[in-house]
């Protein structure tokens, strides 16, 4: 299952204060251009690395151990897809999808499918609903 629909791995970087968060992910990037930033916060960046980047990994892993104590890495860690993210992501897909289906079915824009209650005929709505005012006329002659 993981293999299959996992959504790749989790790199976190822990930061030491006043880090420049940019630079440690566009460090990460040179390695990973496919990466997702899951948070970019105070102290931490999270980072969604592919599945197809692992051929990549020690060379990324070897760099954040030289070089991170002058882009402001305290630590890092990586780990694998949980069942959990999985589940989470088919989820979010699929609710993705079914508001993707729903576009433009707002409430009270079908009246196709809508027969009125009292047997008269359904009436679609018309582009021009204003009613002109200034040609009324009164028969108080």
């Amino acid at each position: 299952l993981k293999n299959r629909l996992g959504v790749g791995y989790t790199l976190s970087i822990a930061c030491q204060q006043g880090a420049n968060n940019s630079a440690i992910i566009s460090a990460v990037k040179e390695h990973v251009p496919g990466l997702d930033v899951l948070s970019n916060g105070a102290g931490e960046v999270a980072l969604r690395l592919p599945m197809e980047s692992v051929p990549a990994f020690p060379a990324l892993l070897g760099h954040l151990e030289e070089r991170g104590a002058e882009l402001g890495v305290r630590g890092h860690g990586i780990s694998v897809t949980t069942l959990e993210e999985i589940f989470l992501k088919i989820g979010h897909d699929e609710a993705s999808a079914n508001e993707a289906a729903n576009v433009g079915d707002a409430p009270g824009e079908n009246y196709d499918s809508v027969a009125p209650s009292d047997g008269a005929p359904s009436q679609k709505p018309t582009d021009s609903t204003a009613v002109d005012m200034n040609n009324s006329h009164s028969n108080d002659d």
